[in-house]
């Protein structure tokens, strides 16, 4: 089948939803599929897929996101896709995978992250208005989420999505991201002493500011000399830690690590929190974290109820020091093998027949 991924901009060796589409496009390929990538982008260098750049026009970001949308679905309905597979900010598609989760939950985390009580900008409308037209409108598409929590978020907003929502869990590569190797990741990294791991690309989003905070606590109490803090840039650092910047491959980091603070305001399923586990290292997060209810908050993973909970991260994040349940972490990464999770959305595409 010649199968679209629609994006509105692809990285190739980016992590997160590029990292978990390039893994798809290969297992399709595998699978004896034709992957086709339809993103805004004017070029894309990446062998796994025929690239068709769309040009979208508009005097604001948020008109060119409404014409690149509307342009993608005319332009998959022209080229007569097998299936067009959808991911964030577009009109039509077959099968829609929402990474990022329900629009309006990701922004409300935004909102809340920033302290303030702002509307929503135009582009930000504009995004709100594009999934309200594609899952309420005459061909709503199947949906696969990543969560159990995503797809609470999405009835709640479209309770017509009844019915039409598979729940898909991420999964991890258990060959890339494993406990081997962990002595020489901390002598490599210069770490000598227990260290925590902070990885986001939106820091703020992702509770920078309370991982800093509990970090401290910890650091005060000798109980975790050293944070490493990778992704986006956070701003001031606190003593004892260090910003190893974005990081094209972070198994080495992950590795290292003796835990992951994972203060999210909202996280539809983090790859980060599996690859963690599959390298061994626990993860003090939050509830609102969607991987939780599927890991289970027992052994290597512990969730306070808010980012703000700074004295139970921190009591957390000092359990898991404590108990160090490294073999626990990687049993329970070990049921989310990266294969079944696109295997069975290989499996979601080819049931979806065409209605664009």
């Amino acid at each position: 089948m010649r199968i679209a991924f629609v994006l509105d901009h692809y990285t190739p060796g980016k992590g997160g939803l590029e990292r978990w589409v390039a893994d798809l496009a290969d297992h399709l390929r595998a699978s004896g599929h034709e992957p086709h990538l339809v993103s805004g982008d004017r070029a894309v260098s990446d062998p796994r897929f025929a690239h068709h750049p769309i040009r979208s026009r508009g005097l604001t970001r948020a008109g060119r996101d409404r014409d690149f949308a509307e342009r993608a679905r005319l332009f998959t309905k022209a080229e007569a896709f097998d299936r067009v597979l959808g991911f964030r900010h577009l009109l039509a598609c077959d099968v829609y995978v929402p990474h990022g989760g329900s629009v309006t939950e990701a922004f409300a985390a935004h909102r809340e992250a920033k302290g303030g009580i702002a509307l929503p900008r135009g582009r930000v409308r504009n995004f709100l208005r594009l999934e309200r037209e594609l899952l309420t409108g005459p061909d709503v598409p199947g949906v696969q989420a990543v969560s159990d929590m995503v797809r609470g978020d999405l009835l709640r907003h479209y309770p017509g999505l009844e019915g039409r929502i598979e729940v898909v869990p991420n999964g991890v590569d258990l060959e890339r991201f494993a406990p081997g190797g962990r002595d020489a990741a901390r002598d490599r990294l210069g770490i000598d002493g227990r260290a925590a791991l902070f990885v986001a690309g939106n820091p703020r989003l992702k509770g920078w500011r309370f991982a800093r905070e509990a970090f401290t606590r910890l650091r005060d109490d000798g109980a975790l000399p050293h944070l490493l803090v990778a992704g986006g840039d956070p701003g001031s650092l606190p003593a004892g830690a260090r910003y190893l910047g974005r990081l094209e491959d972070p198994a080495e980091a992950i590795r290292a690590a003796d835990v992951l603070l994972q203060p999210t305001y909202y996280d539809p399923f983090p790859l980060t929190t599996l690859e963690a586990l599959a390298c061994g290292t626990p993860v003090a997060t939050t509830a609102r974290n969607g991987a939780v209810p599927h890991l289970g908050e027992s052994g290597a993973v512990r969730a306070c109820a808010h980012p703000s909970d700074v004295a139970g991260l921190a009591r957390h994040a000092a359990d898991l020091l404590a108990e160090s349940p490294r073999a626990a972490a990687r049993r329970a990464a070990e049921d989310f093998p990266l294969g079944t999770c696109l295997e069975q959305t290989a499996a979601r595409i080819s049931d979806r027949p065409t209605e664009r």
